[in-house]
Formats: C-alpha cells, sequence, structure tokens
C-alpha cells in the first residue's frame, strides 16, 4: 500500500509539474502577444473585413487570427518576398529556432533567389509542406502580386504521395485556410500586408488538444507573423543583414570568395544561381552541358572533347577575363542596390 502511495504522490508531483510548465508557457506566450505581436493587431473592422480565402472555412464559430502591418516598402518588392515563403524555399522570416523546435525544415535567406521567382513557382495544388516529413496543406489561390492563400481539410486530404494535411493525435478533424494579401499604399511605395488565419476543428476534438492547437496557431502564430512582417519589410528594403550564425560559419568554412568583403558580410545568403553567367570553370575551359564522348564505347577510355566543346560554347582564352568584367560590374551594381558603395 505504501508502495501505491508513493507512486500516486509521485505521478501527482508529475502532473503537478506538467500543469505548472504549461502554464508558465501560456503566460509567457500571452505576455509576449501582448507586448510584441498586438503592435500589429487587426483592428475589429479589420478583423470582420472579407478577405480572400474566407470562404472556404464559412462555418460559424471558426477561430480566427487577423494581424495587419503596414510596412515601409513598396509592394512589388514585399511581393517577392511572400512569393517565395516555403520551407524548403526562402524560410518563413521568422524565428528560425523556434521554427526548427517544432520540426519545420527552414533556413530564411531574407533576399530574392530568382529560381523562387519564376512565373510557375507556386501554383494551386503544390504541397507548402511546414516539414520534410510531409505535413502542411496546399496553395489554393495564387493571384500575382496580390495574394496567396492555403488551404487544407483532413476529410479532404492531398494526393500529394508522402505528403499529408495536419492532423495530430485526439483530433476529430482540422480545416484551415491561411492567406497574405497586399494592398499598396501611396501608390504602391508602401504597403498594407493582411495575414488570416481561419480554424474549424471537429466537434469530438479532444479539449486539450483544441486548447494546444489554439495556443500554437493563436498564440505562437501571432509571434511568429509579427516576426515575419518586421523580416519581410527590412529585405524588401534590403536592410535585413546576414544572421550572426551564418556570419560565424562563413569565418570558420569559407572564405575563399571573390566579392568584396563588405558585401560578403552585409548579404543574407547566396544567390545561388548568381554566377551562372561566368562560372567559375570557365576559368578553365567551357562548361559541358552535353557530351557525346560519354559513356564511352566498350574497352575504350573516356577522353573529352575540351577542343570541339570550347568552340561550341564560345570559350577563348580571353572568356575568363571578359566573365570577370561581368561579375565585377555586377557587383558594383549591387553594392549600390545595398547602399554599400554610392
Amino acid at each position: 500500500m505504501g508502495g501505491l502511495g508513493t507512486g500516486l504522490r509521485t505521478l501527482a508531483k508529475g502532473i503537478g509539474a506538467a500543469g505548472a510548465a504549461s502554464g508558465a508557457i501560456y503566460g509567457g506566450m500571452q505576455l509576449a502577444v501582448r507586448l510584441y505581436a498586438d503592435q500589429i493587431k487587426a483592428t475589429p473592422e479589420q478583423q470582420n473585413t472579407a478577405l480572400p480565402g474566407d470562404d472556404l472555412v464559412p462555418e460559424p464559430g471558426a477561430m480566427r487570427m487577423t494581424q495587419v502591418a503596414d510596412l515601409n516598402a513598396p509592394t512589388d518588392e514585399v511581393w517577392k518576398h511572400i512569393y517565395q515563403l516555403h520551407p524548403a524555399k526562402a524560410g518563413f522570416y521568422s524565428f528560425t529556432f523556434f521554427e526548427k523546435m517544432f520540426g519545420m525544415s527552414v533556413d530564411n535567406m531574407y533576399n530574392i533567389q530568382p529560381e523562387y521567382q519564376e512565373p510557375d513557382a507556386y501554383a494551386p495544388g503544390d504541397l507548402f509542406a511546414w516539414s520534410y516529413a510531409g505535413w502542411g496543406c496546399e496553395v489554393a489561390d495564387m493571384v500575382p502580386g496580390k495574394y496567396v492563400v492555403w488551404y487544407a481539410d483532413s476529410r479532404d486530404p492531398t494526393w500529394t504521395p508522402g505528403g499529408s494535411f495536419i492532423l495530430t493525435p485526439l483530433m476529430d478533424f482540422t480545416k484551415w485556410n491561411y492567406t497574405y494579401a497586399l494592398e499598396p499604399l501611396d501608390g504602391g511605395q508602401r504597403t498594407r500586408l493582411y495575414c488570416r488565419w481561419n480554424i474549424v476543428v471537429g466537434p469530438n476534438t479532444n479539449r486539450i488538444a483544441a486548447f494546444l492547437m489554439g495556443l500554437i496557431i493563436n498564440e505562437g502564430g501571432q509571434i511568429m507573423n509579427k516576426r515575419l512582417t518586421e523580416k519581410v519589410e527590412a529585405s524588401a528594403r534590403h536592410e535585413e543583414p546576414k544572421p550572426l550564425l551564418m556570419r560565424l560559419y562563413a569565418e570558420l568554412m569559407g572564405r575563399a570568395y571573390a566579392t568584396d568583403p563588405r558585401l560578403q558580410k552585409r548579404y543574407p545568403y547566396p544567390q545561388i544561381r548568381y554566377s551562372r553567367d561566368f562560372p567559375r570553370v570557365a576559368s578553365i575551359r567551357a562548361p559541358f552541358t552535353e557530351d557525346p564522348n560519354w559513356p564511352p564505347q566498350p574497352g575504350t577510355d573516356y577522353t573529352p572533347d575540351i577542343a570541339a566543346n570550347n568552340a561550341k560554347k564560345g570559350w577563348t582564352a580571353e572568356t575568363p577575363r571578359k566573365n570577370d568584367r561581368v561579375a565585377a560590374q555586377r557587383q558594383r551594381d549591387v553594392m549600390r542596390e545595398y547602399g554599400i558603395e554610392r
């Protein structure tokens, strides 16, 4: 009996500690919302203003979270950053530590990546996977320069192989949409950015599960989204610096660059396709993009026809110097754009 009593007391203490910890987390998030996220809290009128995507979750009583931020940045530049929002692309422009803590596969870039700006980079039906594990939502609406809407209903799941809409344990079903909508201000020189969640959970959802969903989306979402508005505004103005951890990694792992050190430290994240017009291999020879000599015939060694490839691509001994001149001019243009050199 003594052992049972001790076990029950230990269990009670554990439950009490868990409850105290949960209360502390909830209290801390409430405080962060009041002191930080409420800076972009929607007015009652804005909360009730119709936004794109509202029609997807028309149920009365749906939980709604709306935030509105007036950004001192051009609408077309803000849109470029909203357009490349994605865990596997430019990230969420928010608190990377907390994003990773919740299992999101995110590294924030803070500058425009051309490969994510293509007209078909986003399309309705694309899976917006918050994690490489595959859970997320789908792109519902994509109106370039105006708004993007994501949508999920666990009762009508995605067809994407390896992907799933979010349905955590003890939840009956979840249905929600997530919207970013842009309104030009001052002729497009400034931007009003609307963010909205509409969320419905099934009537048989466990109350604790529903509470946690509300805590993560309502409180957590507001905090993370406030950070996003700050980072998008700074990024659209070319004022977001390379994160400290990235700078430390660069000092440790990579100091072999041809660009001006001021630009190297200032530029948030490398444009992966930036040097396609002047690849470093062209300092030696033209790059191969087709090769009739591979695979070799049986019993023969592979021999690349470098001279023929150089001739086909127009590569000469002058090409490296020409490429460097083009690259140097482009670097000067970028430095002026970022206010480093005027």
